[in-house]
């Protein structure tokens, strides 16, 4: 059966971490939430004009103060019910490390532990006369165009020998 004495109530969570609070601080904007300080610096820091719960964005940038009544609740039922954090209970964790492989020597004359499977290629699906062959294909004409200036300031110096009449 379940220890109901260590059952942390919800108003004692941060909403941001979901652990009990430590230092809890209100937000300045009427909502009435508490968090704990670290993670609500945290959220203002990434968006200093948003409430992190309601996401209502405000006109000026969020301010918080602390809440004193909330924390001397929480001290409070720490001391009745000889409350330790979990992290605080648990033995370090070992580092957690992955294991090496053996190491073997490599090359082309080394037996393999392991058999490997010979490759077979995929069988042909479409042998290469099935298809017709492709006739080479001319590529498309490009009809002539003649350059037809509308003055002579526009016509190059080669061409202006012959325009002479134009001048």
């Amino acid at each position: 059966m379940a220890d109901n004495r260590f059952e942390v109530p919800e108003y004692f969570k941060c909403p941001l971490s979901l652990e009990i609070m430590d230092d809890p601080v209100f937000l300045c904007t009427g909502s009435g939430h508490s968090f704990e300080r670290n993670w609500l610096q945290k959220a203002l820091d990434r968006n200093p004009f948003q409430d992190p719960i309601t996401n209502i964005r405000y006109g000026d940038r969020l301010t918080f103060g602390p809440n004193r009544s909330l924390k001397a609740a929480i001290e409070d039922w720490k001391q009745k019910t000889n409350y330790h954090s979990a992290s605080a209970q648990r033995p370090p964790s070992p580092p957690h490390r992955i294991p090496e492989p053996p190491r073997r020597p490599f090359g082309p004359f080394t037996p393999s532990l392991f058999p490997q499977p010979q490759f077979t290629p995929p069988p042909v699906l479409f042998a290469p006369s099935f298809f017709p062959p492709r006739e080479p294909v001319a590529p498309p004409r490009r009809p002539r165009r003649h350059f037809i200036p509308c003055s002579p300031n526009r016509l190059p110096e080669h061409l202006l020998s012959r325009w002479e009449w134009l001048r």
